[in-house]
């Protein structure tokens, strides 16, 4: 009777994923994450069976009652039968199945064989550059390219007369002729008179000619 029990919870975890057991809890398939062995060694994710004291899932009584094709009464009765076969204080123990020790599940090494044909299976991860040091490499390349334009465009076209001598003494020349200009010619209302020095020497010039 309990080979019996225990192959229903077989075949009910296998084509279920979970099933319930009344007055202790719910055991049901759950999936380990993959581990790193080694810098670049993955081994692959496994699954196994676990607990839970909370999670809702079909009865094995139900399924006792389908396979055997009895009443749930009777079904109840074989259930507590076995429970009281395979429990030992606080250790259920499932033959092909696993042990239940308080709340922790260790699954049975032949029924991790058969959820994980490839158990142990370890993947070797190639080394790849990263993208982001690659934009990192790009973005540098054109902020330097970007400048040496923005050098060109900005650099002075030419040579710049320097400010020395010469310059000031082209200052000075302009400055003196300017103000020759301004003795000899004197605009009064758009009319162009001859300076009042220049015309007293012309008619002394005259007088004396006379």
């Amino acid at each position: 009777m309990v080979n019996e029990v225990n192959k229903v919870i077989h075949n009910a975890l296998l084509s279920q994923g979970e099933l319930h057991l009344p007055n202790i809890g719910t055991l049901y398939i759950a999936r380990k994450s993959a581990v790193m062995n080694g810098k670049r060694r993955v081994v692959t994710p496994e699954y196994c069976i676990d607990f839970s004291s909370s999670r809702e899932a079909r009865s094995v009584v139900d399924a006792i009652a389908e396979c055997a094709s009895i009443t749930q009464k009777g079904a109840e009765d074989i259930y507590m039968l076995w429970l009281d076969k395979v429990r030992r204080e606080e250790i259920i123990e499932i033959a092909g199945i696993g042990i239940l020790r308080g709340v922790h599940f260790v699954t049975d090494n032949a029924l991790m064989a058969e959820l994980n044909p490839n158990r142990g299976s370890v993947v070797t991860i190639t080394h790849q550059p990263r993208r982001y040091k690659l934009a990192i490499s790009i973005a540098a390349s054109v902020a330097l390219l970007l400048g040496v334009v923005a050098y060109i465009l900005l650099m002075p076209k030419g040579s710049e007369v320097p400010k020395g001598e010469g310059s000031q003494e082209s200052v000075a020349e302009l400055s003196e002729a300017d103000i020759v200009a301004e003795n000899r010619v004197e605009v009064d209302n758009g009319v162009t008179r001859e300076p009042i020095a220049e015309a007293t020497m012309a008619d002394t010039t005259i007088t004396e000619s006379q």
